[in-house]
């Protein structure tokens, strides 16, 4: 995460020998365990900010950049219930056998469903990649 994105952009800008290229998610890929994590920790989880938001601190600054947006990116099922559980406890900052690990099982068999191809997590829509780029001044 960058705390000062004018500043990063700045600097950006000052090493761009002909243009800048920035690539961003429509909205940030740990969005897609926000269900899980109102589940396992009570709470809305805070979402970074995504390609619009930095649009917006690009006009701020007067740089009209090009956006081109890719096909989505359909996001992989996890092979096997472990591999999930795995994944979900680093993702959600869960310590296993707590309480916050309890539910997030629960959760699994809530939000998990099985396919050909292992378990995607269900009303998680594909991540998409926008790719900012205009040349510096």
């Amino acid at each position: 995460m960058i705390e000062d994105i004018g500043t990063f952009v700045v600097k950006m800008v000052e090493h761009a020998r002909d243009k800048v290229f920035m690539p961003a998610f429509i909205r940030p890929p740990m969005a897609r365990y926000a269900s899980f994590w109102r589940w396992v920790h009570d709470e809305d989880r805070a979402e970074l900010t995504g390609a619009a938001e930095l649009m917006q601190v690009l006009w701020d600054m007067d740089i009209y950049p090009n956006v081109e947006i890719f096909e989505p990116i359909p996001f992989r099922a996890f092979k096997d219930w472990q591999t999930a559980l795995e994944t979900l406890r680093q993702r959600l900052h869960v310590t296993p056998d707590t309480a916050e690990d309890a539910r997030l099982q629960k959760a699994m068999q809530a939000l998990l469903m099985k396919t050909p191809n292992g378990y995607a997590m269900q009303g998680t829509a594909p991540g998409r990649l926008a790719l900012i780029s205009w040349r510096p001044r």
